[in-house]
């Protein structure tokens, strides 16, 4: 995927060519005709082919099979709509409540910074648990393990499928380099990636690649390199069908999971999700502050030993699927929010030390609620008793603001301070003295 953008207000509009095009894009079988608007808020309709004996029961049973769906209600339109190339005398049905409402919602516009194609493609297949956030490799790998069965080859592509891309010729639940979702006709709905300047839209399955590329802008050193060369005729396809059951596995969760991580990772999360829905300006002065974000990178770096580095996807599909499902969801939230923060507030060249300095002094720790939320939910974890909150909390207090933020802002990424262990040292006290 492309790195982060260096412009905060940046956006790209769709090449001008885009409003001399025909109004839908469309995909011809033997047995239909499925058109998919180009514009926002636009209509999709599957048209059938003249065929005299056909009855609008027929037909209403046929368009329930392809899109696998008992209660379909195919809407009859008596006529194409304007620019939609189908067969003379066609049955055309409106199918637009029939996808999923991400397709019909977001099909030609363009998101916040986060979201990306592994993220349209899990929720168009029904995810929609992810919300409206980024969905990282390892999260995706994850799912297409455990809920979808490779094609063998030879089986032609089916409403519902998940479409993965890659460069090279890869093994079954390769994550790729691009994921999609399949429609009807071989299209399929797809973003380019995490970035402002890739839509959701609808391609053909064999230009879902090039068509990505049209929205391709330079960023880093491929400012000076230009753009790079692609083969598009070397990318490999591979379809997954959704299991009936997931995949059977022996899990291997322990109670710390549970009652120790599970708390922390939904926590975190949920400060990334408020940070994540912050626009640029907004962003700048309630970002999230440091010391938390140090805190969440110790709790993932914590867990992470308990995954392993040999095949962390096995590991990860044996663990209760709530803890892991916590864990693959703050894992892929600590990514955007890195994201955001060199989209919102890159450091200039020249300049890094003192903006550095200015992030720390002004966001390494405000002692406001979110603080004590955090703090408290420390101390329920490790079991102290609520009526010595204040005194710990006290003593916790008095201890970080011994250290000067600006210290930690000499060199970018520096490891903080031990909040753990300022934690677990104010409660050995407070016990021992009561």
């Amino acid at each position: 995927m492309p790195g982060p953008t260096t412009s905060p207000d940046y956006r790209l509009s769709p090449p001008s060519s885009r409003s001399t095009e025909p109004p839908f894009t469309c995909s011809r079988t033997d047995e239909y005709t499925f058109c998919a608007p180009k514009k926002i808020g636009g209509d999709f309709y599957i048209a059938l082919p003249p065929d005299s004996t056909s009855t609008a029961s027929d037909d209403v049973v046929q368009i329930k099979t392809w899109f696998k769906k008992e209660n379909a209600r195919p809407k009859r339109v008596e006529l194409p709509p304007k620019g939609m190339n189908v067969p003379d005398h066609s049955r055309v049905y409106n199918v637009t409540h029939l996808l999923p409402p991400i397709v019909v919602n977001k099909n030609a516009t363009f998101d916040k910074v986060g979201p990306n194609c592994y993220h349209a493609a899990l929720t168009a297949a029904g995810y929609s648990h992810l919300g409206d956030r980024y969905v990282d490799a390892k999260e995706f790998g994850y799912y297409l393990t455990r809920d979808w069965a490779p094609i063998w080859r030879g089986v032609p592509d089916r409403y519902g499928y998940i479409v993965i891309y890659n460069d090279t010729t890869s093994a079954d639940y390769d994550v790729g380099d691009h994921a999609a979702f399949n429609l009807m006709g071989a299209l399929v709905f797809q973003k380019g990636g995490w970035a402002k300047n890739y839509p959701y839209e609808v391609v053909p399955i064999d230009g879902a690649m090039r068509a990505i590329d049209r929205y391709w802008v330079p960023r880093g050193e491929e400012r000076f390199t230009g753009r790079p060369k692609r083969n598009y005729d070397k990318f490999i396809r591979r379809c997954y069908r959704k299991r009936t059951e997931p995949l059977k596995r022996t899990t291997s969760s322990k109670p710390k999971d549970r009652n120790w991580y599970l708390p922390l990772l939904r926590y975190y999360s949920h400060r990334v999700k408020r940070a994540s829905r912050l626009k640029w300006s907004e962003f700048r002065r309630k970002r999230i502050d440091l010391l938390t974000v140090e805190n969440m990178n110790k709790i993932l770096d914590h867990f992470s030993e308990r995954v392993g580095s040999i095949n962390p996807k096995n590991v990860l599909l044996s663990i209760d699927d709530d803890v892991a499902q916590a864990y693959l969801e703050l894992y892929s939230l600590s990514w955007q929010y890195d994201a955001m923060v060199k989209t919102y507030v890159p450091l200039q060249k020249g300049q890094e030390r003192r903006q550095l300095k200015e992030i720390y002094r002004k966001h390494y720790v405000r002692f406001d609620r979110d603080f004590y939320q955090e703090l408290r939910l420390h101390l329920k974890l490790r079991g102290v008793p609520q009526k010595q909150w204040k005194t710990v909390e006290q003593r916790v207090v008095a201890k970080i603001r011994t250290y000067n933020p600006v210290d930690y802002a000499k060199y970018n990424g520096a490891k903080g301070i031990p909040y753990f262990d300022i934690v677990d040292e104010a409660i050995r006290a407070v016990t021992k003295k009561r």
